[in-house]
């Protein structure tokens, strides 16, 4: 009887063991291999710490509460850490309120955050603000897999002009936003070709020495038209391009003398992958916000929202989206968002989220082999050749397939360069950078093996 009792009592001491046992397992493998999920978030955007129009903890908060996931705060020249205090304004309804903070912001400020988070100070004769680093207001924002705020900064490489001499405003300057950064960064110097590569080599030393996950994208490449396909094609390290940006100045459509920055990217990938045999350029899209509560009589001209990436990661981190990223495991997106995207071996697949009462239009886009690989330089109205991305074959990202469906896949025929997928909404974007602009999203290429 004591025997049986022994071993019934060893029977029901293992069950729990091996129950205990399950249970850590399960647990283990639910931390180890979570779903991945779509991200969406926002590498370009911009405050008072440089020419935005509002503080930087009320930058992030917005794209928090609009339904973004991640967002680098990208002010010019040096990120967003350390000490920075900038100047309050003392005029009501300044017409230009980015180089001062507008009196009416400051009072909401105080308003919302209180005396003792928002810090003034009286400096040469003038009242000043100090604006808070990301490391002081990103964890009051920041929620383990909800929302994460990265600290990042825009760049421009040093082109110089005929007479040596380098400015913001010169032909061949390339912008670059360098996500996930804390320290500046000095561009460099040369013809627009060397400056970019110098700039590019410079940022991936820091990463490398640092061991830092930084993510460098080349910005808005028709801003003032500064940079042509030759001045980018042949730069090694250089995996992101932003072929849509919100902002109208950056000229993301072309007109008539320049092409689209969509046009530019399949020159690019066509050229890079046949010619030159380097890795292809990833496409990005953002909004490059400056202006996000509008006061009556001040400018209203760079807005949020209007553009996005979507990133399928694990994790909400930086180091898990961007190796997504360096993957191609995300989209570009102007408002048309995508259930699923399967990228094959020898087939690329698309399904779209759907909106009652809107039409979509998949269009899969590539470059065959045997394409017509000449060009003719652009001609101004003298019949001069203009400082632009020279005219190529139409057989560089031809269409070589359309559906109506949202769901459609195309199967690669064996003689595709790339393939991409584009998907047009007919639905006008809310907010457009040009006239008859409609809602859109970008896969990134699929090359064969």
């Amino acid at each position: 009887m004591i025997m049986r009792g022994i071993l019934l009592y060893l029977v029901l001491l293992g069950s729990i063991i091996a129950g205990y046992v399950n249970c850590i397992h399960a647990q283990t493998q639910s931390m180890d291999s979570p779903k991945a999920y779509w991200w969406k978030g926002n590498l370009q955007t911009q405050s008072y710490w440089s020419d935005g129009d509002q503080m930087p903890e009320e930058v992030c908060l917005w794209y928090k509460e609009n339904g973004f996931h991640f967002v680098a705060l990208s002010d010019h020249d040096r990120p967003p850490v350390g000490e920075m205090w900038k100047e309050i304004g003392v005029v009501d309804n300044q017409h230009n309120i980015s180089p001062m903070v507008h009196p009416r912001i400051i009072e909401k400020y105080r308003q919302k955050y209180g005396k003792d988070w928002v810090e003034t100070r009286e400096h040469d004769g003038r009242t000043e603000v100090r604006l808070k680093p990301v490391e002081e207001f990103g964890p009051l924002l920041s929620e383990s897999q909800r929302f994460l705020v990265m600290p990042s900064h825009q760049i421009y490489s040093q082109a110089e002009d005929e007479n040596g001499r380098a400015h913001s405003t010169n032909p061949g300057v390339a912008w670059l936003d360098i996500a996930n950064s804390v320290s500046p960064i000095t561009a460099g110097r040369g013809d627009p070709s060397d400056a970019l590569q110098q700039t590019v080599d410079r940022v991936q030393q820091i990463a490398d020495s640092t061991g830092r996950e930084m993510l460098l994208g080349l910005a808005h490449p028709n801003y003032a038209w500064q940079l042509t396909v030759d001045d980018i094609v042949g730069i090694d390290g250089l995996r992101f391009m932003e072929i849509y940006t919100g902002l109208a100045q950056c000229n993301s459509n072309g007109d008539s003398l320049r092409c689209s920055v969509e046009r530019m990217w399949d020159i690019l990938l066509t050229r890079r992958l046949a010619e030159l045999d380097k890795p292809v350029i990833y496409a990005l899209a953002s909004d490059d916000a400056h202006t996000f509560l509008p006061i009556e009589g001040t400018p209203n001209w760079g807005k949020p929202g209007r553009g996005w990436i979507m990133v399928r990661a694990k994790y909400l981190t930086p180091e898990s989206l961007f190796r997504a990223m360096q993957r191609g495991d995300f989209y570009a997106s102007s408002g048309v968002t995508l259930k699923d995207i399967q990228y094959g071996e020898r087939s690329l697949s698309v399904s779209i989220q759907g909106e009652a009462g809107v039409t979509y239009t998949t269009q899969y886009i590539g470059t065959r082999t045997g394409y017509d690989p000449t060009s003719r330089p652009v001609l101004d109205e003298s019949g001069q050749p203009l400082r632009s991305t020279r005219r190529y074959s139409d057989q560089i990202g031809q269409i070589l397939y359309e559906s109506r469906e949202l769901e459609s896949k195309y199967s690669l025929a064996g003689d595709e360069i790339y393939v991409r997928a584009r998907i047009v909404s007919d639905r006008p974007h809310p907010d457009p950078s040009w006239n008859g602009q409609t809602k859109a999203a970008w896969t990134q290429p699929i090359v064969p093996r």
